[in-house]
């Protein structure tokens, strides 16, 4: 939508999920610049390149929640009339206020990462540490701060069974009743140095990394609960579903 630049304001994510390879890359630590080095940096792109949009590329861009508040703060003051796009807000990460100053720098929606819909694969399997609970509250806020909001899922994990990954996709359909208009479902990919992959090979459903054949819409293994091929067929048919359009006006 427009010339969009992507802009790092920090690195680094504090928390462990047993997927996310960034914690490998920044050993759970978070580094920031500033709100004034980083709204610098808009006023240069701006100027001399003319943008019209940011994609915030930043690991967990509300670790800090003073932080990001000020940030934001800063571009709607700034007047620039950028539109501003960003991934991965953690729900328990966002507040009320937090979601007003988002809407006012220029963010029109926002993507929450709930990972699982069932209490156990979210919290013992991956190590998301939040509940379903969480994540419905956070929706509410971010709906009724007039934004919209999307939702990303995991399936696939080695001990996940074939009706956890059913708590998922009815936990998505769930978050759709309540107004969540756009959906995307990753299969559990093992990168090489997370638990995943170190669970992967412990119970041997891989011998290492297929590098041809790495991507979020294809299995990686088999396992006595489901195949890889039906984890594609699960994964095709829900985010047709769940992103179908509604209603004469697409609504």
């Amino acid at each position: 939508e427009g010339r969009t630049a992507k802009l790092m304001t920090s690195r680094g994510c504090v928390f462990n999920c047993c997927f996310c390879s960034v914690p490998l890359i920044s050993k759970r630590r978070f580094r920031a610049r500033s709100p004034a080095n980083v709204l610098e940096e808009i006023k240069y792109l701006v100027k001399n390149y003319g943008i019209e949009g940011i994609m915030f590329e930043d690991d967990n861009l509300t670790t800090d929640m003073k932080r990001a508040k000020a940030l934001f703060r800063l571009i709607t003051d700034g007047h620039f009339g950028l539109t501003l796009y960003a991934r991965n807000f953690r729900a328990d990460l966002l507040d009320a206020e937090l979601l007003n100053l988002m809407k006012g720098a220029g963010f029109k929606m926002i993507w929450i990462t709930p990972e699982s819909g069932n209490e156990r694969v979210l919290g013992d399997v991956i190590g998301k540490k939040m509940s379903l609970s969480t994540i419905v509250r956070a929706v509410k806020m971010i709906l009724d701060s007039g934004l919209r909001c999307a939702a990303a899922f995991v399936i696939g994990f080695p001990t996940e069974t074939m009706k956890e990954i059913q708590d998922t996709i009815n936990y998505a359909r769930r978050l759709k009743a309540m107004g969540v208009r756009e959906f995307w479902f990753s299969i559990a990919q093992p990168i090489m140095g997370t638990r995943l992959y170190e669970e992967s090979i412990k119970k041997g459903l891989i011998d290492g990394m297929d590098y041809k054949h790495f991507s979020y819409s294809s299995g990686a293994y088999d396992t006595g609960e489901f195949k890889a091929s039906e984890l594609v067929t699960l994964r095709d048919d829900s985010m047709s579903e769940l992103n179908a359009m509604e209603g004469p006006t697409g609504r």
